[in-house]
C-alpha cells in the first residue's frame, strides 16, 4: 500500500511501499484502532507492516523480487499514535548517484518514528 515511485538518472524505476499482513496474534488478541474521532476498527486481525522496495530496469514492465527494507515488523494495532491515520501517508523515496533512499514511518519503538535506509542500486540487477 502507499507506493512511492522514483526514477534515477539511469532510468531505473524504484518503488517503496508498505506491505501489511492482517493476522491474529496471541500477544494482542483484539485490535482496536481509532480511524477518526467517530469510528473505530475492532477485531482479531492485527496490522503487521513492513516497508518494501522493488526495482525495474525496463520502465516498469517487470520488477525484481521485493526486498524488505525494514529490520523490524511493526504492529500498528499496538503502536500508540494521536494522528489518524497513524502512518500510511508518511513514506517517500528519492533516487540518484547509484542509490535509492527510502524514508518511512514504523512503530518498532511503540510510537511512530521516521526511518531511512540508503540502498545501493546495481544498474545490472533487475531489482
Amino acid at each position: 500500500m502507499w507506493p512511492v515511485p522514483s526514477v534515477d538518472p539511469g532510468g531505473n524505476l524504484n518503488v517503496v511501499y508498505y506491505e501489511s499482513l492482517e493476522v491474529s496474534t496471541a500477544s494482542n488478541p483484539q485490535c482496536v484502532i481509532e480511524l477518526d474521532n467517530t469510528s473505530f476498527r475492532v477485531g482479531p486481525a492485527n496490522s503487521l507492516v513492513n516497508t518494501m522496495w522493488v526495482k525495474s530496469g525496463n520502465g516498469g514492465s517487470t520488477f525484481g523480487a521485493p526486498v524488505k527494507v525494514t529490520g523490524v515488523t511493526s504492529n500498528w494495532c499496538t503502536t500508540a499514535a494521536d494522528s489518524f491515520p497513524n502512518f500510511a501517508d508518511y513514506i517517500g523515496g528519492t533516487s540518484g548517484s547509484g542509490r535509492f533512499s527510502p524514508i518511512w514511518t514504523d512503530g518498532r519503538n511503540g510510537i511512530p518514528d521516521t526511518f531511512f535506509a540508503p540502498i545501493i542500486v546495481d544498474s545490472e540487477d533487475s531489482h
